[in-house]
């Protein structure tokens, strides 16, 4: 009965992959929708365990949350460094700069606390100990090509800067071991190499008194760095953002209640704010569930309609089976032995294209996130 239903199953075939893609496709959205959305919240919890808070402009909690540790770029706001003093006093501190990029990679400007608190370790080299030194991620050394030791070259946007925008030439001095986080996709230099970047700092050549305006690419040499210098209150130069983490609960609460007085930054508990909107996302999970379920049973009556209709145009051929002896339910077994060969078919191929397209959504949502 199998052998027979296969070759009528392969003689219609235009029919029989009609059906078998649609068993498929509802396979696969509903497994993605369950599974990609699933494993997509577990990531970005992940990221924000571990006591720390996030410090930056005040604004939409997520989109802190995005910027400072998924380095999502776009926003161009800013906090200045001063106001992060009296916090240093009850917790690490570790302050980024996240608005340029180098080869499409985000250009992350940090301290060295930043990789203590992410408990980052190096596969090669080590951190930065002067201006004009950057650390890669893994996922960027293996896209790019580089090792330590090799240079690259900063993608300026800073539209403040009248002379243009000024490039500099970077050296990589580590290299970070895999974390399958956000951290292997991003580039990190210090805050007073990004905030070059920015045009905050230069260097003046022997020939001029003041500012060379006329340099595009700044290289780090120690002839550059003998004259190199900023100007203006240096604690009055702008972070995006800066994660905190507290010595203990207790200065947590006191530097909640310390920046909620000053009225200059926001504080928040990044898991906590993450949770919030996840929640509303999954809400909106459950109503899609609730179309697809609803479309699902739509499908199904289709697909039942449809075998009714075929027992209807396929009469002459139950007739010739009664006439050659078959039993009489015979029929109806072959076309049940059909439609489980069909559904099968479906519910691997959709199974299989699901595990194969989880991580690419789970990449889009990532460029998603990322502006």
């Amino acid at each position: 009965m199998l052998d027979l239903a296969l070759k009528r199953i392969l003689h219609h075939k235009v029919l029989s992959s009609i059906i078998t893609l649609a068993i498929a496709l509802s396979c696969l959205i509903f497994l993605l929708l369950t599974s990609a959305l699933d494993s997509y919240a577990e990531r970005l919890l992940n990221r924000t365990q571990g006591n720390f808070l996030v410090a930056g402009r005040k604004g939409a909690n997520v989109d802190l949350i995005m910027d400072s540790l998924y380095f999502r770029q776009g926003n161009s706001s800013f906090i200045q460094i001063g106001d992060l003093k009296p916090i240093r006093e009850k917790a690490a501190v570790a302050t980024q700069f996240n608005l340029y990029s180098v080869s499409g990679h985000a250009l992350i400007g940090t301290e060295i606390e930043y990789f203590d608190l992410r408990q980052l370790s190096f596969a090669s080299g080590g951190a930065f100990t002067q201006m004009g030194e950057c650390i890669l991620g893994h996922d960027v050394a293996k896209s790019l090509g580089l090792k330590v030791g090799d240079k690259t070259v900063t993608e300026p946007t800073n539209i403040f800067d009248p002379a243009g925008s000024t490039s500099v030439q970077l050296t990589v001095c580590g290299i970070l071991s895999k974390t399958d986080s956000p951290d292997d996709k991003a580039i990190f230099t210090s805050m007073k190499t990004i905030w070059t970047v920015h045009g905050l700092g230069h260097s003046h050549s022997p020939e001029t008194e003041g500012p060379d305006l006329g340099i595009k690419m700044i290289e780090f040499t120690p002839e550059t760095l003998k004259t190199f210098h900023f100007h203006g209150d240096e604690n009055k130069y702008p972070v995006t953002s800066a994660l905190i983490s507290p010595k203990s609960t207790k200065d947590s609460t006191m530097i909640k209640a310390e920046i909620s007085a000053q009225n200059k930054i926001h504080v928040i508990q990044p898991e906590a704010g993450l949770r919030s909107f996840l929640n509303m996302i999954f809400q909106l999970d459950q109503l899609f569930s609730m179309v697809l379920i609803l479309v699902s049973s739509l499908l199904f009556l289709c697909l039942i309609l449809l075998i009714y209709l075929q027992l209807k145009l396929r009469n002459k051929e139950k007739q010739l089976l009664d006439r050659l002896g078959a039993e009489k339910l015979y029929f109806h077994r072959l076309i049940c032995a059909e439609w489980v060969i069909l559904s099968c078919a479906g519910l691997v191929i959709g199974y299989t294209s699901s595990i194969i397209l989880n991580p690419i959504i789970l990449e889009l949502f990532d460029k998603i996130n990322k502006g």
